[in-house]
């Protein structure tokens, strides 16, 4: 995959229910790559993927976390198309989105994610469209190797060496919910907006 002079925007799909240092580091080894520009946090509030899976913060509520964790990286930014999307939010429906805004017509759109959801794309709703109109900056995990389907080998690169954080935003809330630690897990500012609105006690 060859580097492309366009404007190489980083999307970063997920929930973030909470956003926590674990996505933001993945945002920071992908800009560090030298693969994208900027990184776009892309908040589903209503992700497929997610459904029944405990606790969801409103979309307003998660918003809000995104934008006091980003605050001070001027290369890193939110994006809410998926807000304007009617139930579960398809990526392939997001990036279609996208790359028919006028606005964003030289744009070249790389999804980052862990080796974990790489290797399921191909099998997603509207997973071939999603290999269509992106590339794919991927994040090793301990449980999986650099596996690529044969349709992703020359739209892939991998963040190779960097270290692996296995921090997930169920077993934070779970703490939260039990009273129990989220320091250094969680930025300074969302562990401040999550106690004010009283989040993820239920």
């Amino acid at each position: 995959m060859e580097e492309s002079k366009n404007p190489r925007i980083g999307l970063l799909f997920g929930s973030f229910n909470p956003i926590h240092i674990g996505h933001l580091f993945m945002g920071e080894m992908a800009l560090e790559s030298g693969h994208v520009d900027v990184v776009w946090f892309v908040i589903s509030p209503n992700s497929p993927y997610k459904m029944d899976k405990g606790i969801l913060a409103s979309p307003e509520d998660r918003l809000e976390m995104v934008s006091r964790a980003i605050s001070d990286n001027s290369k890193f930014a939110i994006d809410t198309t998926e807000f304007a999307l009617e139930g579960p939010s398809y990526t392939y429906k997001t990036l279609e989105i996208l790359k028919s805004n006028p606005s964003y017509k030289d744009f070249e759109f790389h999804i980052i994610c862990g080796t974990d959801v790489f290797v399921d794309i191909p099998t997603w709703h509207g997973g071939k469209e999603v290999i269509e109109y992106a590339n794919f900056l991927v994040y090793p995990r301990n449980t999986t190797t650099n596996y690529t389907p044969e349709e992703m080998k020359d739209k892939t690169k991998f963040l190779n060496g960097v270290p692996v954080l296995e921090i997930s935003s169920t077993f934070l809330r779970e703490q939260i919910k039990n009273g129990k630690t989220t320091k250094h897990l969680l930025p300074k500012y969302v562990q401040e907006y999550i106690k004010q609105k009283n989040l993820y006690n239920e």
